[in-house]
């Protein structure tokens, strides 16, 4: 089973330091021990970590767009 952590702010800047986000995503490497990624733009963080049961070779998240404007 996978694991999303993440977090966001409505008004102003997301103030996440970056060991608060990597201990997030460490305390997820129980339920997705194949892949960890991380996102982040100034209001937004989120922090996937994936168990590869289909598709192990392209299933890398967080995922984008093409535009890369929508990320989940």
């Amino acid at each position: 089973m996978c694991g999303i952590c993440g977090g966001g702010a409505l008004d102003g800047r997301l103030d996440l330091p970056a060991r608060a986000a990597e201990s997030m995503i460490g305390l997820l490497r129980h339920r997705g021990p194949d892949g960890f990624g991380a996102w982040r733009d100034g209001r937004v963080f989120l922090g996937p970590a994936r168990l590869a049961i289909l598709a192990p070779e392209s299933g890398a998240q967080p995922m984008s767009d093409a535009g890369a404007r929508c990320h989940v």
